[in-house]
């Protein structure tokens, strides 16, 4: 609860730093000879490679910890029950009924986790993870697509989102577009802001900016949405006073008046 809590308040930081830095994704595909590589994997690295070895560590966390809820959302979302249930505590006992799968048929060998054994602890987790994400993170992501997600379109597609004139029929396929790309970003996310509160965790000022906990660093040439804010075109230069013809008068010092001034 409190990692959501985190996740709301810094949810605009967030998102500006995965956008300020997608102009370096392509040199992530081209050192890893895979142009395949999503905007999500792009950011991971990108993001990893700015960070402290202290801050390394959570961020490994999280990286593992968004593997597990992307999982566990694609089995709640892909199970039965959620769309016939009506009332808080229906979707809420589907939700624990599917933890509870996904737990039995995904851990086995040394991984498994006897419920007594701490996997009543996960389960409490998971449960207050899917249920926010179903009630409240969902509707969240769609107002992501449809507002951050105009930023990711290409030429081609932002060619077709203006040709649609109804308003609703743009934003569902904005929602349609962006969905792929925008998900695992989210889950990251809210994965980051479970991670930070687990233990004792060290971060530089610096570490802070690019998990988003912060705006700025004092001292430190990183961009910040003040920045943006406060941003002011450079004026034009004002125009000369005479033409050219009465600058050329100037020069030659034609007229009294204009060679003594």
């Amino acid at each position: 609860m409190y990692a959501m809590q985190l996740a709301k308040r810094t949810e605009d930081r967030f998102t500006f730093r995965f956008y300020s830095v997608r102009n370096e994704f392509a040199s992530v595909r081209d050192a890893k000879v895979d142009p395949s590589l999503s905007d999500y994997e792009c950011f991971v690295q990108v993001i990893r490679e700015k960070l402290s070895p202290d801050a390394k560590k959570i961020f490994e966390k999280a990286v593992k910890r968004a593997e597990r809820y992307k999982a566990l959302i694609t089995s709640v979302a892909g199970g039965t029950g959620l769309a016939e249930a009506e009332t808080p505590a229906q979707i809420q006992a589907v939700i624990i009924k599917a933890i509870v799968d996904f737990e039995v048929s995904t851990a086995s060998g040394p991984e498994a986790q006897d419920f007594l054994l701490g996997g009543m602890r996960r389960l409490a987790e998971d449960f207050y993870l899917l249920n926010e994400y179903i009630t409240n993170t969902s509707q969240k992501l769609d107002e992501w697509c449809k507002t951050l997600g105009r930023l990711f379109l290409t030429s081609e597609q932002e060619t077709e989102i203006e040709g649609i004139t109804d308003s609703e029929e743009r934003s569902n396929r904005l929602v349609e577009i962006n969905k792929p790309i925008l998900q695992p970003m989210l889950s990251f996310f809210i994965a980051l802001c479970h991670a930070l509160q687990e233990g004792e965790n060290e971060l530089t000022a610096t570490d802070a900016y690019w998990l988003g906990l912060v705006d700025e660093v004092v001292g430190e040439d990183l961009w910040n949405l003040r920045l943006l804010y406060e941003f002011e075109d450079d004026p034009e230069e004002k125009a000369e006073p005479y033409g050219e013809e009465s600058a050329g008068t100037q020069a030659t010092g034609e007229g009294t008046e204009n060679a003594g001034a």
